[in-house]
Formats: structure tokens, C-alpha cells, sequence
């Protein structure tokens, strides 16, 4: 269920085992398809819609950060799969198990990493590519989504959802900037904002697809357009140009800046 990761020479794959008990990450080579490495590890419990790993591996300089969905977050040597350092999200941040496990893949932030847990006192954690945290931002529960960067208006930030909510987060310190709240609940915020200088879309189930302009790194009150017929639970759209390719019962192509 998760993302590839690929470099020039390798590619990363997630799976499960065939008893269902372990996680499984195999290395292959990007011209062959020949096997160079596995890295495994026990990891029994249940969960819809299975249990393999649900968010993309990365990787970085000699590293591989890898994510299970019951929260074991591997750094693995690039070459030989050889473990550098291990989390446990649950252990190690008070994370609770999201119903469908930990989905948000790994961010680079300049030589560092960036994870959501969901937990109360670390809901957001920033660690060091040596496994060290540099810091920790409370928070609200986790979402199924992804963290993205940006700096719109020159204000460098991450963005991304929580369990109910969107928001952008200072990237040195990990404290809360902005936060948007929909008009309807009950989303459960699986698809990844796309950000593009000054200009946020958002997606979802109950709220449709809108789109937001920053003003001093801050987005506006108001969406500037809105589409409440594109709602997309689980695929996030693709902007090209100034098009936005959504998957929603079907395939639609939309005006980036009017959303028709």
C-alpha cells in the first residue's frame, strides 16, 4: 500500500510476509529488477485494509528512512539494508495507533527529517538523520495524510492536516502558524495539500476541493474558488501547468485557478 522510492541505481518496496506477521522492505536494482537487499522485521496486529507499510520510503545521501503503519520507523544503510537506528512511534512518542496505522511519509528537511506521530505532547517530531530529535510540537491526533514544505510569501513552513484540520507549522521550532478549519466534519484528510508559490489546494471527501491564496505566509479566510463536486478520499490530484488531474469515480481535469 505504499509509495515506490527510487534513486538512480535502486528502488524501495514495501510488503507483508505470507503469514501476514512481518513487514518486509526490499532494495532492487532500477535496471535488473534483481534483489540487493531486504530488510524485515516482526510486526503482528490488526488493521482495515491490511497491514503493510502505507507511506513512502526516503531516501536520503547513504540512507533509507522506512515507515510501517504500526509506527517502526527504520534508517537503514542505502547499500546493504544494515540498520542504523530504529523508532517506535507508539514507545518512543506516545503515539496511539491510528485506525488505519501511521500513513505520512517521511519528510527531508534540509539535513533532517520530518515525522507526524499524532501524540499529545509530540504530535509532530523533527529528528536529526542521526535519530536524535531536534524538536517536538504538541498537538492534535494524527491524520492519513502527508506533510509537504513551502514558503509562500517568502514564510518557509510546513504544511499539512491533522486529524480534523489543515495548518502550517514553523519549520525551525515546530510551532503552529495557521490553522483552517472546514465548514464540514468528518473527513478523514488522506489527501496531500499541493502548494504552489502563493496559491493551497486542499481536497476531501466532505469538503470538495478548494482553493486558498496566501497573504504574508498566512492563506486567506475565504477560499478563492471551490469545487464541491471533486472529492477525492484517498488520491491526491496532480497540478501540470495550470491543470489539476483529480480521480474521483472517474478521471477530471481542472482549471487550477477556478476549479471548473
Amino acid at each position: 500500500m505504499g509509495g515506490l522510492a527510487a534513486d538512480e541505481r535502486i528502488v524501495i518496496v514495501s510488503s507483508r510476509d505470507a503469514l501476514d506477521e512481518r513487514d518486509i522492505f526490499s532494495a532492487l536494482d532500477i535496471q535488473s529488477g534483481k534483489l540487493l537487499w531486504q530488510m524485515e522485521y516482526k510486526c503482528k496486529g490488526k488493521m482495515d485494509y491490511g497491514r503493510a507499510p502505507r507511506a513512502t520510503p526516503l531516501i536520503v545521501k547513504n540512507q533509507i528512512v522506512m515507515l510501517g503503519a504500526f509506527g517502526h520507523l527504520n534508517c537503514v544503510d542505502r547499500n546493504t539494508g544494515v540498520s542504523i537506528w530504529t523508532k517506535n512511534l507508539g514507545k518512543d512518542f506516545g503515539a496511539k495507533l491510528p485506525i488505519w496505522g501511521f500513513c505520512g511519509s517521511p519528510l527531508l528537511i534540509d539535513d533532517s527529517l520530518l515525522v507526524q506521530t499524532g501524540s499529545s505532547k509530540s504530535s509532530i517530531v523533527r529528528l536529526g538523520l542521526d535519530g536524535k530529535t531536534v524538536w517536538t510540537e504538541g498537538g492534535e491526533p494524527i491524520s492519513y495524510s502527508s506533510f509537504v514544505e513551502a514558503a509562500p510569501n517568502g514564510v518557509r513552513q510546513l504544511i499539512g492536516y491533522d486529524e480534523t484540520t489543515v495548518g502550517g507549522w514553523n519549520v525551525d521550532t515546530g510551532k503552529r502558524i495557521w490553522t483552517i478549519t472546514p465548514a464540514e466534519t468528518g473527513d478523514f484528510n488522506v489527501v496531500t495539500p499541493i502548494v504552489q508559490e502563493e496559491r493551497l489546494w486542499l481536497f476531501s471527501e466532505n469538503n470538495g476541493a478548494r482553493l486558498y491564496r496566501f497573504v504574508a505566509g498566512r492563506p486567506a479566510p475565504e477560499p478563492q474558488a471551490e469545487n464541491l463536486r471533486i472529492v477525492p478520499d484517498t488520491h491526491t490530484p496532480v497540478l501540470i501547468g495550470n491543470r489539476l488531474y483529480c480521480v474521483n469515480e472517474g478521471l477530471f481535469c481542472l482549471n487550477a485557478d477556478t476549479l471548473e
